[in-house]
């Protein structure tokens, strides 16, 4: 069993490039899929998020703009959003 510490103390400040106002933090890690916790200040834009890892990004904290490839949606704490590779990659 591993335990992950995540929340307050352990986020790191800076996002994806072109991030503001935003923070966060692996929750869990593996060769297929990442999940991370992810905080939004006043006005806080986190993106483009763009990995080659499947990844779900959940809003703990405040809310504002998200970027995932070249979408852009509003999203609010307790939402998360799914950046799923297989489906980005296939899609035309």
């Amino acid at each position: 069993m591993e335990i992950r510490r995540f929340g307050p103390g352990h986020r790191r400040a800076d996002g994806s490039p072109g991030s503001a106002n935003a923070s966060g933090a692996p929750i869990y890690v593996d060769t297929r899929l990442r999940i991370s916790e992810i905080v939004l200040g006043d006005r806080g834009t986190y993106g483009p998020h763009r990995s080659l890892d499947d990844a779900v990004l959940v809003v703990v904290e405040g809310g504002g703009w998200i970027g995932i490839g070249d979408e852009l949606e509003r999203i609010a704490a307790g939402e998360s959003v799914a950046d799923r590779k297989s489906t980005r990659l296939n899609s035309s």
